[in-house]
């Protein structure tokens, strides 16, 4: 029978409970001082979110319909850019509190962990502003180029914010999956045995990640998505078996 670390074995539940506290205060204190920088430049952020449509629409501006909208709009903007600036902090917060519960050799794996997670969630969120957020843009204003647009800043920011922070979500498919093999949950013949469900997950994921109803756009995320997969399965066989 395995049993837990001799660290975790002599940690009560009340020091789990403050090391958790001090993680998400840590957390808090980061996020927020990054809040107040990326609000200081929420307009250029906003227009770099915004370059896939003004290039769609040649340089059209976008529509608000309430007076509070552009305030509102700018502090999204703000706390979407402290998220992402403070994602590697966060990351590192989070291995320090999960790492208590792994073997030493498993605590070796802290730096490839945090880098690689931190490195596919900007992928992913590159990946969706390079390359499916202008399509989708594309295909949208074509569908309605019989009508005349009228793009609310808010529904623009929604959907884009639900793309860069699902893809960027998704390409964590790696990282979790090694990780689930790290703790002893899967493993690698896990991964294979159940390739044929992960295989139509992923295209359902596909298509309610992305809003439009095109097989291209789909297929454009759900072809990286087991890509992704496959990268999870092969790095989960290099984890070794928990000590019994």
């Amino acid at each position: 029978m395995s049993r837990p670390p001799d660290s975790l074995q002599r940690m009560p539940v009340l020091a789990h409970l403050e090391d958790l506290r001090r993680c998400l205060f840590r957390s808090a204190v980061f996020l927020v001082a990054a809040f107040a920088v990326c609000v200081y430049f929420s307009v250029p952020l906003f227009n770099f979110l915004a370059a896939p449509l003004q290039v769609a629409m040649s340089g059209a501006k976008l529509a608000y319909t309430n007076l509070s909208d552009p305030f509102m709009l700018y502090l999204k903007v703000g706390f979407i850019g402290a998220l992402f600036v403070s994602f590697p902090f966060l990351m590192i917060q989070l291995w320090l509190f999960i790492s208590p519960a792994l073997y030493p050799r498993e605590r070796r794996w802290a730096v490839p962990f945090v880098v690689c997670t931190v490195l596919l969630f900007y992928l992913g969120a590159w990946f969706g502003w390079a390359f499916l957020f202008p399509v989708m843009v594309q295909f949208f204003i074509s569908m309605g180029k019989e009508f005349q647009p009228i793009i609310t800043v808010r529904e623009y920011f929604s959907l884009a914010t639900k793309l860069l922070v699902g893809m960027g979500l998704a390409f964590e498919t790696p990282t979790i999956m090694f990780f689930l093999a790290l703790v002893g949950l899967t493993g690698a013949r896990f991964y294979l045995r159940y390739f044929k469900y992960a295989f139509l997950l992923i295209f359902i994921l596909a298509a309610i990640i992305t809003p439009t109803p095109d097989m291209v756009t789909q297929t454009m995320l759900a072809v990286p998505m087991l890509a992704l997969y496959l990268v999870g399965t092969a790095a989960s066989a290099l984890v070794p078996k928990r000590h019994e």
